[in-house]
């Protein structure tokens, strides 16, 4: 009995793949500039696959808001999770490199969302899961970060469901 409980242990920690903690992404950002995001991860479930980035201003005369989930009008970077942050195996930091929002982007408060495609489960179940930050386009990329995570009000995970 108690190997059978060590071999399921070892099997389901064999079995763990990468999960994203914590990302931050400079606080302002200049249009045209190469920034990186500074990548917490666990080892955990589910596998994530993929992460694509876009980015939708904030504009309060002309009601223009981002929408929570949306990755709104400017797709601008994608992630290959697997290559990037590795199999995940283990807990630690690492860096998502070469973010560029379009030069030209228009000034002033933005949220950039993010997009996670996962899957989980014995029969590799996919999600997506939505993540966010609110940043300024601005003059310079800053050095300070602001932080978004799994485990908090800036993300939200939503099944795909099959019939």
């Amino acid at each position: 009995m108690r190997f059978l409980r060590l071999a399921a242990a070892a099997l389901a920690v064999a079995a763990t793949d990468a999960r994203l903690f914590r990302i931050g992404i400079p606080a302002t950002i200049r249009p045209g500039d190469v920034f990186n995001a500074t990548v917490e991860q666990l080892a955990g479930i589910p596998l994530q696959y993929a992460m694509v980035f876009g980015i939708e201003r904030y504009d309060q005369e002309a009601s223009i808001f981002p929408r929570p989930g949306s990755l709104g009008p400017v797709v601008f970077h994608h992630v290959d999770l697997q290559a990037t942050v590795g199999d995940g195996k283990v807990s630690g930091n690492t860096t998502m490199p070469g973010f560029r929002v379009p030069e030209g982007y228009e000034p002033g408060p933005a949220a950039i969302q993010a997009a996670v495609l996962q899957f989980a489960g014995p029969l590799n179940s996919p999600s997506v899961e939505t993540w966010w930050w609110n940043v300024d386009v601005g003059d310079v990329t800053s050095e300070d970060l602001v932080w978004s995570s799994y485990a908090d009000d800036t993300s939200r995970v939503c099944q795909i469901p099959f019939e």
